[in-house]
């Protein structure tokens, strides 16, 4: 797996979000995950690679903070990325729920997937960030880390 497959769609915004140094994150506890946040993250990521697999690159909408939909809804930073992972890793195929964090702030919440690609053995991470308002502000490929 490529060293530095970290697929970063809006790195400006992750910076101003969490600062650009690493946030410190929280494990939340399984019964204290908002359900409807952790939906949307699976939903968006599905969206988003499955369309990408296709070679569409679909728009986001209000689902999306709007310095994360300008960074994504070019469709030439969405192809630069796809193909980036296509080369790496493959087509996506699925991803599972493996854990939500939280940082310390509380502002922001990271939903981690295990992700398969068809032409990768091992699993990739794909994560989604929510700020606190429920809006897409992060969105990562990975290789996958079972601790952050």
């Amino acid at each position: 797996m490529a060293r530095g497959l970290g697929i970063t769609l809006a790195f400006a915004l992750a910076c101003s979000s969490v600062g650009c140094g690493k946030p410190q994150l929280e494990k939340v506890a399984e019964e204290r995950v908002d359900a409807t946040k952790k939906a949307s993250a699976e939903a968006i990521g599905t969206k988003i690679l499955t369309a990408w697999a296709k070679d569409e690159y679909p728009l986001l909408g209000e689902e999306a903070a709007e310095p994360f939909r300008k960074a994504h809804n070019a469709e030439d930073a969405q192809r630069a990325a796809d193909k980036s992972i296509e080369k790496e890793l493959g087509s996506f195929l699925s991803m599972a729920y493996h854990e939500t964090l939280r940082t310390k702030d509380g502002k922001m919440d990271v939903f981690r997937f295990k992700a398969t690609f068809d032409k990768s053995k091992v699993a990739s991470e794909v994560r989604v960030v929510f700020d606190a308002q429920g809006k897409l502000t992060g969105f990562w490929v990975k290789p996958w880390k079972d601790q952050l």
